[in-house]
């Protein structure tokens, strides 16, 4: 790992600026690997906690100090813990950090207090240098029984899609000339901009009204996402483009509900178990066998799965406790070392 400089900036590296450019056109969402760009960019261990967990963010910026704010993502955005003044501490990002995960060390921590409710926890990170000032989104999702339905959001998918640091389960760095989907991604990164949190009117996958026989086919959300620089792929997968709008309605309209994500399925086959209700919405495409064991067996056994969603596609598999997702797609028969 490269040594930070005596501020905890990253020392210059001669291809810094080609990697930006790169950055720039849109073909990921990655660090800069440049001490001139202010940035900022943190993930956590796990996609959901309980209450009394610790949390750890681990985070690498470029700037002088920053802000941590957490604020729960429900009806109404509602800030539950605000810290300022860390340190900032830039850290090497390995190149092929979206199939291996970042490796970045625990920069804050916070324990859940027991009164805060499930939902979706916007985590915003703000770095200071001088009058600049960055900031960059994370998630995680807070879960406790409390209700009777159960929004299991997909985090399959989320992984499936994230393209930060270079590659996802589209395009990226695998194959003979490094363009190439992985079927090896790694969860310890951070989500690629986009997918925890848009601007009101960022364009959704498809137009508001249909397009007149005839006319040029365009995709607008990619468009705008080149125009703004985040992600291609956050109209396709996460929290904002789906399970966000679903759970403000939801809580909005009166309705209780619990959070978990498929990853947590994975890990407990008894999720399901006291739920009268399971809710998918949005983008579900990625399931491993064990969370379809899980859901069909609780369904047959009674239990009721309303499913708002589509594409429901690819079988994947979790490794190294849930930290590693792998899916060959097209080239299983060929390259995936269980196939047999």
């Amino acid at each position: 790992m490269a040594a930070n400089g005596s501020d905890g900036r990253p020392p210059a590296a001669p291809n810094a600026r080609r990697r930006h450019r790169h950055i720039l056109d849109n073909s990921y969402v990655g660090p800069a690997r440049d001490p001139d760009v202010l940035e900022i960019w943190g993930y956590t261990d796990r996609f959901s906690y309980l209450p009394g967990e610790r949390v750890a963010l681990r985070v690498s910026t470029t700037a002088a100090h920053w802000d941590v704010e957490i604020a729960r993502d429900g009806a109404a955005l509602e800030t539950v813990l605000l810290v300022e003044g860390l340190k900032g501490v830039w850290h090497d990002t390995p190149a092929d950090c979206s199939i291996h995960g970042c490796g970045w060390p625990v920069a804050h921590a916070f324990t859940i207090p027991d009164h805060w409710r499930p939902g979706g926890y916007l985590v915003t990170l703000r770095g200071h240098r001088g009058a600049q000032t960055v900031e960059e989104h994370h998630l995680f999702i807070l879960r406790r029984r409390a209700g009777t339905a159960l929004l299991l959001c997909a985090t399959g998918t989320w992984v499936a899609y994230n393209c930060w640091g270079g590659s996802n389960a589209y395009e990226g760095l695998a194959g003979p000339q490094g363009n190439r989907f992985s079927p090896v991604l790694s969860t310890l990164r951070p989500w690629t901009r986009g997918f925890c949190r848009l601007p009101e009117g960022a364009p959704r996958t498809l137009p508001d009204a249909p397009l007149p026989a005839g006319t040029m086919a365009r995709y607008p959300y990619m468009e705008w996402a080149l125009a703004h620089g985040y992600s291609k792929k956050y109209a396709s997968a996460g929290w904002a483009s789906y399970e966000r709008h679903f759970a403000r309605w939801a809580e909005a309209a009166g309705y209780e509900l619990d959070f978990a994500t498929l990853h947590d399925l994975h890990a407990d086959p008894d999720l399901l178990h006291g739920y009268r209700c399971a809710i998918m919405v949005g983008h579900d495409e990625y399931w491993s066998g064990a969370m379809r064991d899980a859901m069909d067996a609780w369904i047959e056994g009674g239990g009721r799965a309303a499913r708002f969603a589509g594409n429901f596609l690819w079988q994947m598999r979790l490794e190294r406790g849930g930290t590693r997702q792998v899916c060959y797609k097209y080239d299983a028969r060929e390259h995936d070392p269980v196939m047999a």
